[in-house]
């Protein structure tokens, strides 16, 4: 998990291409999306949003469950406790002793990575899609209710300016944060679903609650953000054909269309792939089945 929010931390003082991200969406809405402003959230942009709420409301807890570990249970492994010949003479009721020093810096490096490193995962990555869903949803109504060529030719415009969001947003995410979520999450799902079933009698309470808790956030993460994520290529595939379908009831349907075909489907993208409607199935197959095998072998 920490390799995961260390890849996903802001280097501020070198790399100004979130916020430039940021700027880009806020500059867009403001000036291009005019009747934008008052659009109902869409199923998709509530998933999102219920979401960014779980995860924000868990992470404080995972800086509270460390602690609570290494109070109960301060030998335990890797935190720099477990590294002292004497970690099995400490005893909190004693009084206050110096090792209480370490933990105060596990706690501290704790919560640092993981509000740093859920900044943009959170800011970015969850709330990008949403907004790149809800502009897909405008730009479709939009294309229905244009009554002439010119306004079709906006929509085409204000399709182009979506594609420039993508491809700012997918030049950030696409080199550690994407991969990382991708490639560690369902690590952390699987070992969370094969301790909560084969390992909850050996581990300690209240440490035992981190797992559950790290369980549900990357499952959520895994269906929901992926899921969505898939939903920006499919729903671009989706506007593009609606607004071609309506624009050939005006004069020069030709050049409509082909400045139409021109535009290149939208993706969120992890190296040189992209999440497509067959990840968060391939994902969650793959989490159960290492689960069952992980089980079984434990038998």
């Amino acid at each position: 998990m920490n390799f995961i929010l260390l890849c996903s931390r802001w280097n501020y003082g070198l790399d100004i291409a979130p916020i430039q991200v940021i700027n880009s969406f806020v500059t867009f809405e403001t000036t291009v999306l005019d009747s934008g402003k008052n659009v109902k959230m869409s199923f998709e942009a509530k998933s999102l949003s219920f979401l960014l709420h779980i995860l924000q409301t868990t992470m404080p807890f995972i800086p509270i469950a460390i602690f609570s570990i290494l109070i109960f249970n301060p030998c335990t492994p890797p935190f720099l406790l477990s590294m002292s010949p004497n970690c099995h003479a400490i005893r909190w009721t004693t009084g206050v002793r110096p090792e209480i020093l370490i933990v105060l810096f596990e706690i501290w490096m704790s919560i640092h990575i993981t509000f740093s490193g859920t900044l943009w995962i959170h800011h970015m990555l969850l709330v990008a899609i949403g907004c790149i869903l809800n502009y897909s949803e405008i730009l479709a109504r939009k294309a229905k209710d244009a009554i002439n060529q010119t306004e079709h030719e906006y929509c085409v415009h204000i399709y182009r300016c979506i594609q420039l969001l993508e491809k700012c947003l997918n030049d950030f995410l696409m080199v550690k944060i994407v991969p990382a979520l991708i490639t560690f999450v369902p690590g952390i799902q699987i070992l969370g679903q094969y301790i909560c079933v084969k390992m909850h009698h050996d581990v300690r309470m209240p440490g035992f609650l981190i797992f559950p808790l790290l369980t549900i956030d990357a499952a959520l993460i895994n269906i929901i953000i992926f899921t969505l994520a898939s939903r920006v290529n499919s729903v671009s595939i989706k506007v593009l054909a609606t607004h071609e379908k309506y624009s050939s009831k005006f004069k020069r349907t030709s050049a409509i269309k082909k400045s139409i075909r021109a535009c290149a489907v939208l993706k969120i993208k992890f190296g040189s792939n992209y999440i497509d409607n067959g990840t968060p199935l391939v994902i969650q197959n793959f989490c159960a089945d290492q689960t069952m095998s992980l089980i079984l072998i434990g038998s």
